[in-house]
């Protein structure tokens, strides 16, 4: 490149003056789009984020970078927004409460008509409403049964529908006193037993003896108490083979205390010992028989010589016994054993005898077995 020639002397300064400044502004222009190209190079652009600012903030730099003749400073890039993770909400289970919900929620978000009117509901009422209706127990329905199965009664006692009878008895009518003469067998001894049951009451106390015998006396048992609104109230019982054993109601601390030293037992409402226990039946089923249909079952608690525990009666259907000849029409009852070493007590109540029994049975737990059957009526 050959120099460029100076101007001629004769020319003025004014004329010189505009040719300079025009190639300074040309070497200008010329660094500033070489810088500019240069960034340009360097420059890396993030996916996502706007390439707007950057730019424009270069260009500023570069022109400043151009005109002190330093070199352009890169912009670092601008990293891109981080992205919130959405995780599905679980689906709730298939129940009656979600199901509630679903359409709560979907009658909540229907458009309503134009020309429908909301009902005026109080302020916080249907949310209560809402409430009570999500929190209320979802209904269980049994399978409804078909066919023959549906007409068919089931035979067996424990399926058939129970009517309970808590010891409640509205009306009540003990029997008259009496004496009732009794041919026992068992399979413990090859020959029959006599047993007479001793029933005395005033309306007020009464008192009854059960006494077991064979040329002398093998058993007794006793007991003595008043009688109240719920019937008869005893105060102590007692079990006699060769030694005696007791158990003494204290009525004003709700305990039952035993002579063998067991542990008390609470006393219930209209506990009744075993002896006790065949004449409150009498009453109860004397003063209301229409109270007391098949299948109903009656609990009481019962007290032992040693123990107290709850009996449940279920009764079952009238049935006719003969005796020596008498046929009575009786009503029998049932306790089932509840526990591996319970007794199975069976009861035949007879109208003829005041709804006193007219047959025992009690059978143990191993199959031995003691039946009680009326004989005569003695005068008390």
């Amino acid at each position: 490149m050959q120099p460029t020639p100076p101007p001629p002397s004769n020319a003025s300064p004014e004329s010189v003056l505009p040719w300079r400044q025009l190639a300074l502004l040309s070497v200008g222009v010329a660094l500033a789009h070489l810088a500019v190209l240069g960034g340009l190079g360097r420059l890396h652009i993030t996916p996502g984020a706007s390439s707007e600012p950057p730019m424009r903030s270069l260009a500023v730099r570069s022109l400043e970078a151009a005109r002190e003749g330093a070199a352009a400073v890169p912009v670092p890039a601008v990293p891109p927004p981080a992205r919130a993770t959405v995780r599905p909400r679980p689906k709730p289970a298939d129940s009656p409460t979600s199901e509630l919900r679903q359409a709560v929620d979907k009658a909540q978000q229907a458009p309503i008509a134009p020309d429908s009117v909301a009902p005026s509901i109080p302020d916080g009422s249907a949310t209560q409403a809402v409430t009570a209706a999500l929190q209320a127990p979802a209904p269980v329905s049994a399978p409804a049964a078909t066919g023959a199965a549906a007409a068919e009664e089931p035979s067996h006692p424990a399926a058939r529908p129970v009517r309970e009878t808590r010891q409640q008895p509205g009306r009540l009518q003990l029997p008259r006193s009496t004496r009732l003469a009794y041919e026992i067998a068992a399979n413990k001894f090859p020959f029959n037993a006599q047993a007479e049951l001793q029933w005395r009451t005033d309306g007020r106390s009464y008192s009854a003896l059960l006494e077991l015998r064979k040329f002398v006396l093998v058993r007794s048992q006793s007991s003595n108490g008043s009688v109240d609104a719920d019937g008869l109230a005893p105060l102590r019982f007692s079990d006699k083979t060769r030694s005696e054993q007791a158990a003494h109601f204290e009525r004003d601390r709700g305990r039952v205390l035993f002579s063998a030293n067991t542990p008390d037992a609470p006393l219930l409402a209209g506990a009744q010992d075993r002896l006790s226990l065949l004449l409150q039946l009498a009453a109860m089923v004397s003063g209301e028989p229409e109270k007391y249909p098949t299948a109903t079952t009656i609990s009481l608690q019962v007290v032992g010589a040693r123990e107290a525990d709850i009996w449940l009666f279920t009764v079952g259907e009238w049935q006719t016994l003969d005796f020596a000849g008498s046929s009575m029409n009786t009503l029998k009852l049932t306790r089932n054993p509840r526990q591996p070493y319970d007794q199975r007590v069976e009861l035949w109540l007879a109208p003829d005898l005041d709804y006193l029994p007219a047959r025992v049975r009690i059978t143990e737990a191993n199959g031995d077995f003691i039946d009680q059957q009326w004989r005569a009526t003695l005068a008390p």
